[in-house]
């Protein structure tokens, strides 16, 4: 089976191919989730590249994992709930040089709402990125530069080699298929 049919995988047939430490299968959930995943363990250790490790590490958790997830929300609650603990546990070790980041971090990780918040938050850019990602080409890479890096439309112009014109004709194109969709 190629990588390319794993779209046409049901969702339970993905979770026993995980489950039977299919690496097709565990790639697929890694590309869905890593992004989400490091922008929320972010919010606990205030550091991209911590949030990296710790992200790979719940992952490595996940491929050694005996136990079968038998759904999506499963899943989702599963790598939240570890990434919440593993970050728990990276702060606990470096209680001397992150003692404030810490603190917060405790105080955070107590108050549910925060973290459903973060979680929620951290599905929402996923699902934002997801629809960008869709659109056509230059127009998917327009409205990413504008819209999450923040560049304007004559930046855009000049780094893509375009029209002003042709940035403001994609990226309203571009929105105007997110709307529709």
């Amino acid at each position: 089976m190629q990588t390319n049919q794993l779209k046409y995988w049901s969702e339970s047939d993905l979770f026993v191919k995980l489950g039977e430490g299919d690496e097709r299968a565990f790639g697929h959930v890694f590309k869905q989730y890593f992004s989400s995943l490091c922008y929320f363990a972010n919010k606990y250790v205030f550091d991209a590249q911590e949030a990296e490790d710790i992200v790979e590490e719940v992952f490595e958790k996940l491929w050694n994992c005996n136990h079968q997830i038998s759904c999506s929300e499963h899943l989702r609650s599963y790598l939240y709930m570890v990434t919440k603990r593993t970050c728990m546990d990276h702060l606990s070790k470096n209680i001397h040089a992150k003692e404030r980041q810490l603190n917060f971090a405790m105080k955070v990780g107590d108050q549910e709402p925060d973290f459903i918040y973060e979680m929620i938050r951290a599905e929402v850019l996923r699902e934002i990125y997801l629809e960008i990602k869709s659109l056509p080409e230059q127009c998917s890479r327009i409205v990413s530069m504008s819209y999450i890096d923040g560049l304007r439309n004559e930046e855009i112009a000049e780094k893509l080699g375009l029209s002003v014109q042709t940035v403001k004709n994609q990226k309203t194109r571009g929105v105007s298929i997110l709307r529709a969709g």
